[in-house]
């Protein structure tokens, strides 16, 4: 008797969501652009709902999904940690007056935008700025392509950054 191996691929979505229950939020993201049957498995609403519950994000009344809820956690935490390890704020307020969700315009216009990211000091004022032609906006980040070879010296007077 000749047993035929199974690839990961071939396994039904069931067995793989019972796979995936045993990831972390971060990986539970990530796995989600190997493909789109796996992107698909991985926002069902019980992975999310069973990470909420472990993280006792169910206290908090919410009209939130549960991947927004996690999300939204995950994004404090981050958020909270950068904080200590890096004095450089992102100076939303500054950055995009007058358009109330950037993300969104961005998102569906960045074909349309050229913008200039902007190095400032303690007191807001502009030290260093160039422009960009791309930028990308995720799930928990903000991508723009530097192509320097060598780090600008006036980094460590950075204190914000800005987008226009």
């Amino acid at each position: 008797m000749v047993s035929k191996k199974i690839e990961i691929n071939e396994l039904p979505d069931d067995v793989l969501l019972y796979i995936f229950r045993y990831l972390t939020p971060i990986d539970l993201f990530n796995i989600g652009t190997v493909c789109r049957r796996w992107y698909s498995i991985s926002q069902d609403e019980s992975l999310w709902r069973s990470l909420v519950l472990s993280y006792g994000l169910h206290q908090a009344s919410s009209n939130s999904t549960s991947k927004q809820r996690v999300q939204t956690y995950l994004n404090q935490q981050i958020k909270t940690q950068l904080k200590s390890l890096f004095p450089t704020k992102f100076d939303i307020l500054k950055s995009y007056t007058g358009i109330p969700d950037y993300q969104k315009t961005f998102n569906k216009f960045s074909d349309q935008f050229n913008f200039l990211l902007a190095f400032c000091d303690d007191k807001h004022n502009i030290i260093w700025s160039q422009k960009y032609d791309t930028i990308k906006f995720f799930d928990t980040s903000i991508s723009i392509r530097w192509f320097e070879i060598i780090m600008p010296e006036f980094l460590s007077r950075v204190h914000y950054l800005r987008l226009f």
